[in-house]
């Protein structure tokens, strides 16, 4: 998205409402556009269908300005707030019951379960549990205690390591609210509350003397298969106080322990002065300017840059590709890790096989790099902010937003004489039912899958060598062309899985056949026409 166009959506009046535009996706079906017609968004007017009649979203809680504004360029008004009939839902976490009164053609922006990650004690647990089953494969976050469950196990481990200093997080804490960095069970052993105990980096790589983390996003379109792509932006996050290491004296200097934007934000040393190409670099005294944010892109074409701040063995190496190679890693296996959980909670929920799809989620996951270019996981933030506080934010959370929701694909439904369908929440059986009789063309019609097409076309995953592409059922038809369908609109969003390789396949709990299969229709290299349904 061009410089122009981002700030001409910031300075929009929150009352301008654009009219929808409507293209087709590439399995035919009438899909709603985020990417506003004066950037290059490869669409050629005649491909498209506009209207006047505005779509529904529903703000499930507080929202931001560059929400709202996505929404609205994109023709979406705000529904009443105790309404339930809407097109999206955007908002915080839910319960497994408001996910299954989801109606064809609603959409939301939380996946059931979405808790194993973005709580800290359940996504330990989740990771530790991988570990075990492959260690050499999951040194991806610090050690950390589970507490209560971990509590003994903690305490011994302080005794035999008494100035080891860590960092006590409650569970569902936010924006660094209750971190406390200590040492022992100093201040530790007294709380109730869950919370995770994690070791602190003692080598963390610094940057003209600061330490920084990376917030990296990522994004989940299906859970059966798993479907999970991650943004080419990000931040870069630094303190704002040169960095010493961790002593008794200094526990509390958490400007320059912490890299958190709500602890940095506070501080008169703070940097609102983003780098956003190469020559900025070059022309900013970077020792007395030091940006606060960075874009992701620009921090790894600086690391890469300046790689006497390196050891000396990556002086050749291709640095910017080892971090984003981890990156990627990172992701992966955590949501891998979580997946029999997801699993289960989109299919107690009834929409892990529902097409259209009915649920995405995007979320913030937190990195840092150690002095030998070795990524650790921080944490997982399932509701990352999306406010828009500093230059920075604008330049990046306006793509990102409608990059998300154009590789969504919402569909709309219309009736016979071309008016969009506004879906209502199913509240009983009965409105469902009569829902699915209703002679109304819908969005449903087109998908709905029978019990009796669910049926998979091998009962064993080795069988699954030998499929013929032609003959599928719906089920896992509509799974591809799922895959198929979004790589035509990923914009800066690149799919991590599946993957062609299936080496990652092994860390599942257990496998999957809608997994194995598409793992084996990106290898293949399918084109879509082949498994058109004739």
């Amino acid at each position: 998205m061009k410089l122009d166009e981002i700030q001409r959506r910031k300075s929009l009046h929150q009352d301008t409402v654009n009219n929808i535009i409507l293209h087709k996706s590439a399995k035919n079906t009438q899909i709603v556009s985020f990417k506003s017609l004066l950037t290059d968004d490869g669409y050629e007017p005649e491909d498209c269908q506009e209207k006047k009649q505005k779509l529904l979203v529903w703000y499930s809680g507080p929202t931001t300005r560059v929400v709202r504004r996505t929404f609205a360029d994109a023709g979406f008004i705000s529904a009443p707030k105790e309404s339930s009939d809407w097109h999206v839902c955007w908002g915080s976490p839910k319960g497994v019951q408001f996910y299954s009164t989801l109606a064809p053609g609603q959409y939301c922006n939380q996946i059931p379960g979405s808790n194993s990650m973005g709580r800290k004690d359940t996504l330990a647990t989740y990771i530790h549990a991988s570990k075990i089953r492959f260690p050499d494969q999951y040194d991806i976050i610090p050690k950390t205690f589970v507490l209560p469950q971990q509590a003994e196990e903690m305490h011994e481990f302080f005794i035999q390591n008494p100035k080891q200093f860590f960092i006590y997080k409650p569970a569902m804490g936010a924006r660094g609210n209750g971190i406390e960095l200590t040492t022992g069970e100093r201040s530790v052993s007294d709380k109730e509350t869950a919370a995770v105990v994690q070791e602190y980096l003692r080598n963390p790589l610094i940057l003209k003397g600061y330490k920084f983390d990376f917030r990296v996003y990522a994004c989940v379109t299906s859970i059966d298969p798993l479907i999970v792509y991650v943004y080419e932006n990000g931040i870069g996050r630094f303190a704002t106080s040169k960095y010493q290491d961790a002593t008794e004296e200094n526990l509390n200097q958490t400007t320059m322990h912490l890299t958190n934007f709500s602890v940095n934000s506070k501080s008169d040393k703070f940097v609102n002065k983003p780098i956003t190409n190469q020559e900025d670099s070059d022309i900013i005294d970077l020792d007395m300017n030091f940006p606060s944010k960075w874009m992701l892109p620009d921090l790894l074409d600086f690391i890469q840059n300046n790689k006497d701040l390196l050891p000396k063995k990556f002086e050749n190496a291709d640095v910017k590709t080892i971090i984003l190679n981890q990156i990627y890693e990172i992701v992966q296996k955590t949501f891998i890790s979580c997946e029999s959980r997801l699993y289960s909670f989109a299919h107690q929920a009834g929409t892990a096989n529902s097409y259209p799809r009915r649920n995405f989620g995007m979320y913030g996951f937190d990195m840092i790099l150690d002095d030998d270019l070795h990524m650790l996981l921080i944490e997982v933030n399932s509701s990352p902010a999306t406010g828009t506080s500093t230059e920075l934010d604008v330049l990046l959370k306006f793509p990102l937003l409608s990059d998300l929701l154009h590789l969504i694909g919402m569909e709309i439904g219309q009736d016979q004489n071309g008016k969009i369908i506004v879906p209502t929440l199913f509240y009983n059986e009965g409105k469902k039912q009569k829902y699915y009789e209703s002679e109304t063309k819908t969005v449903q019609s087109e998908f709905q899958l029978k019990e009796s097409e669910r049926k998979l076309s091998f009962d064993s995953i080795q069988d699954i060598q030998n499929i013929d592409w032609s003959n599928l059922t719906d089920l896992e038809r509509n799974c591809l062309l799922q895959i198929a369908d979004e790589h035509t609109r990923t914009g800066e969003w690149t799919m991590v899985l599946p993957s062609a390789a299936d080496d990652y396949l092994q860390l599942f709990e257990n496998q999957r056949y809608l997994n194995v299969l598409c793992q084996k229709f990106l290898k293949d290299d399918i084109e879509t026409i082949q498994i058109w349904k004739p």
